[in-house]
């Protein structure tokens, strides 16, 4: 669904009068002749920040009437920027992780008189707009564009806690966004990526919110497209990223029942298992190219023992895919006894923990005691759901309570859908994404993170993290 929005709140503007227009709600077409009042630009130039509120998708509608410029060329330029916090919209390319990568946000544009253009698509709340001088420009309206996913639910928070309402409903704004052109993107800013792996993590929320979904299987189908068409080998280069879509696979399938999808997909999911288990010899040896869990973890010294509880969570999905279709499950059921013949030790990574009680039912009570310490420190977005849901299969209060602090910290910093990369660590002595930073404070956009996700180039709508649903709806 495509929504046309006016901004907000004007954050600041400079040598434009008449910006409360900005708000109008009449018809906004631009028609023949100038209506009796327009934002008008001056011809020193002149800039205007707006806040549309919330996190959207999509770029920036400008309805120009006319422009007055020397020499009758009746156009000119304006400098567009789109941030996700209010720091990203006044960056400039190169400092502190500003790019554009993905999804141009920072550019140039020209523009015309008798025009109604948008530009930019991207993910953004923030616009700020630095008009060229030298012509006087006359517009009607400014309006934001943005693609979001619309359907009926088949699940709703419907308690009294507020804070897990907020929850709730910022994590569902997350996979609506990343779901509303067409196929379910990992981020809206970037990657604006068909990744397995993130699809996997979206769909403990996604898969309770709206069962069957055609952005989820034209994402599955374009995985398969793609690895097809580069040989047969590992999605994206990563073995478990081929493991996530047999999961993504068989538990779209198994719980929305849509055998007909099932069966367009199963000679390539035959596939997939021949090839997981030619990396798995009898004894459980793995020779897998490469072990990864994701970017936070990387490098932990968990990578092994995590693909290793994927290749069983696979077989185990696998095996009951292939039986209600009626398949033999012969090498599905190889695939599980070879990787059940192994190592599941984990080294202290709360992701990789959480992974495998989700998968085997059972972690030790020195795991237990790792999940706990300190709190909400070590979680990540991409995995809170399974931490809190090992958690919460000792202590449920201590797991919602966990929750409520770790994704509360992002909406205490005035997030509307949840973040790529986020430790609570960033909140203390930071300032928020939608406002200017003071002075003394760290500014929680651009003066953190990691590995890809570096200051304001970090995803601020991140479909992993809305993963958090499937665990609100089994104990909150």
């Amino acid at each position: 669904m495509l929504q046309i929005l006016s901004a907000k709140k004007i954050v600041e503007s400079h040598g434009i009068s008449n910006t409360e227009l900005v708000f109008r709600k009449d018809e906004y077409r631009v028609g023949i002749g100038t209506p009796p009042k327009t934002m008008v630009v001056s011809e020193e130039g002149g800039s205007i920040t707006l806040d549309f509120g919330k996190e959207m998708c999509g770029g920036i509608g400008l309805y120009i009437y006319h422009i007055i410029s020397p020499g009758e060329t009746r156009e000119s330029t304006v400098h567009i920027r789109f941030g996700e916090s209010l720091t990203e919209a006044n960056s400039i390319l190169g400092e502190k992780g500003s790019c554009n990568h993905h999804s141009p946000r920072d550019f140039n544009q020209v523009i015309s008189g008798g025009s109604n253009l948008v530009y930019g698509n991207t993910g953004y709340r923030f616009v700020r707009l630095d008009f060229a001088p030298g012509a006087k420009v006359l517009i009607k309206a400014i309006k934001g564009t943005n693609h979001i996913l619309r359907l009926p639910v088949k699940y709703k928070y419907e308690g009294k806690d507020l804070l897990i309402k907020k929850i709730y409903d910022a994590a569902k704004r997350t996979i609506d966004l990343c779901a509303g052109q067409g196929f379910i993107w990992d981020g809206i800013k970037r990657d604006r990526q068909v990744w397995m792996g993130d699809l996997w993590l979206a769909s403990n929320g996604m898969l309770e919110l709206y069962g069957r979904v055609k952005a989820f299987e034209n994402s599955l189908d374009f995985d398969r497209v793609r690895i097809e068409g580069n040989g047969g080998g590992w999605s994206c280069s990563i073995p478990g990223e081929s493991m996530c879509w047999a999961i993504n696979l068989a538990r779209y399938c198994l719980k929305n029942e849509c055998w007909d999808f099932a069966r367009k997909e199963f000679d390539f999911l035959k596939d997939r298992i021949r090839l997981f288990n030619s990396c798995i010899a009898d004894d459980g040896t793995m020779s897998f190219s490469r072990y990864f869990i994701d970017w936070a973890s990387d490098g932990c010294g968990d990578e092994e023992a995590f693909t290793r509880v994927g290749a069983v969570y696979t077989a185990k999905n696998a095996i009951k895919l292939y039986e209600a279709l009626g398949e033999d499950a012969t090498e599905p059921k190889r695939l599980l006894d070879c990787a059940l013949k192994g190592d599941f030790t984990m080294k202290g990574r709360k992701q990789a923990i959480g992974y495998k009680f989700a998968v085997l039912g059972e972690i030790t009570d020195e795991e237990y005691q790792k999940l706990i310490a300190g709190g909400t420190e070590g979680f990540a977005p991409s995995m809170a759901y399974y931490i809190l849901n090992a958690i919460a299969s000792r202590d449920k209060d201590l797991a919602i309570k966990l929750m409520k602090e770790y994704y509360g910290g992002m909406i205490s910093k005035g997030a509307t859908t949840f973040w790529e990369g986020y430790e609570p660590s960033w909140l203390e002595g930071s300032g928020r994404i939608d406002r200017k930073t003071p002075k003394g404070k760290k500014d929680i956009h651009a003066d953190f993170g990691e590995h890809c996700f570096v200051g304001v180039r970090n995803s601020l709508c991140h479909v992993w993290s809305g993963g958090i649903i499937g665990f609100i709806k089994k104990y909150c």
